[in-house]
């Protein structure tokens, strides 16, 4: 029987990283499940495992800011990264940037219940334009942050699934317009760009894992979908325009490799 201390693993981020509507739930109140890509990452190699993220979460939801979701207060999460951590994964920046939520809106309000829908909800202001190089500034900012609290671990920066594939077509698999398509991609590529620029600005103790890339034909109405799209199930599962548990798995694999061919190993 092994006596080597298990590798102390930290997740960070928001629903991408949380995985809402995948049963079962750890953590209700967060939309948080115990088969999120982080979770069976730990159980592969045994790792310890905490837990810190929330959907809805912003990047700085991470590093300053409470977070108010469904009722509950939960506080910046990187008070709870303790200096023993070993690895940090991080999937967030989708919100600060309305991509999931903007582009759920867009596909509820291209159905005719959705636009009745729309007459009778309570209008958001719209959140204020971020450039990628903005964004990829505050990647860092919560890169920096993180690795004060924790310098010995590495940190992976974990991009978001594939939503829209290449060959996404309008009234095909999704009812959004050619034109929001484009826009939502656009958005998606915005994301992606900015993980790139953070991650290459702290190469020394941390890395990319190009989920998206790896995902892209795995879009929703794909053959083979890692994520759900807007649906009657998908609503009442908590997880429309979000990962799968086929998804979770996915981004799981990928991230075992990765740990694989950084040296760490299974016990």
């Amino acid at each position: 029987m092994s006596t080597h201390k298990p590798h102390h693993l930290i997740s960070l981020g928001s629903s991408f990283a949380a995985g809402p509507g995948i049963p079962p739930l750890s953590l209700r109140s967060a939309g948080r499940s115990s088969k999120n890509y982080a979770s069976l990452l730990s159980q592969h190699f045994s790792f310890q495992h905490t837990d810190l993220t929330v959907s809805g979460a912003t990047l700085s939801n991470i590093t300053s800011a409470p977070q108010e979701f469904f009722g509950t207060t939960f506080a910046p999460q990187i008070t709870a990264v303790t200096e023993d951590a070993d690895i940090i994964t991080i999937t967030a920046g989708g919100n600060d940037l309305q991509y999931v939520g903007g582009l759920t809106t867009e596909e509820l309000l291209s159905t005719w219940a959705g636009r009745l829908f729309n007459l009778f909800r309570t209008r958001s202001q719209p959140a204020e334009a971020i450039s990628i190089d903005e964004l990829a500034e505050n990647f860092i900012n919560v890169l920096d942050a993180v690795h004060a609290k924790a310098p010995k671990a590495k940190i992976y920066l974990v991009a978001y699934l594939t939503l829209l594939s290449p060959a996404t077509e309008s009234g095909i698999h999704v009812s959004l317009s050619a034109e929001a398509i484009k826009k939502y991609q656009q958005i998606a590529e915005d994301l992606l760009n900015a993980y790139k620029l953070a991650s290459q600005a702290r190469s020394e103790w941390c890395s990319l894992v190009d989920v998206a890339e790896l995902s892209k034909e795995h879009g929703i109405l794909t053959d083979e979908p890692w994520v759900e799209g807007l649906s009657i199930g998908s609503i009442w599962g908590g997880n429309p325009m979000h990962p799968n548990e086929k998804g979770m798995r996915a981004v799981a694999d990928m991230l075992i490799e990765r740990l694989e061919s950084d040296g760490f190993v299974a016990i």
